[in-house]
């Protein structure tokens, strides 16, 4: 809910669905208990995408990608 959208992409990452909505619930989790291979590869693209925002190195080449944005927006 929230800061999710943030982190999950529904399909690539983790699946999504409105709050409250039960019917959606139990069919992602019908899915995701049939297939392992569905879960194995949204936990490793979450843990891959979790690393790329949240980890110092992750954090630090967003923060140098925003200031060469900067610094090219200042000599156009």
């Amino acid at each position: 809910h929230g800061g999710l959208l943030d982190i999950v992409e529904d399909g690539k990452t983790g699946v999504l669905f409105e709050p409250g909505n039960v019917e959606a619930l139990a069919s992602a989790l019908g899915t995701l208990i049939k297939q392992a291979p569905l879960r194995a590869s949204l936990g490793s693209a979450g843990a891959r995408r979790q690393k790329e925002l949240f980890s110092g190195d992750g954090q630090a080449e967003q923060m140098e990608a925003v200031y060469r944005q900067l610094l090219e927006a200042r000599h156009v």
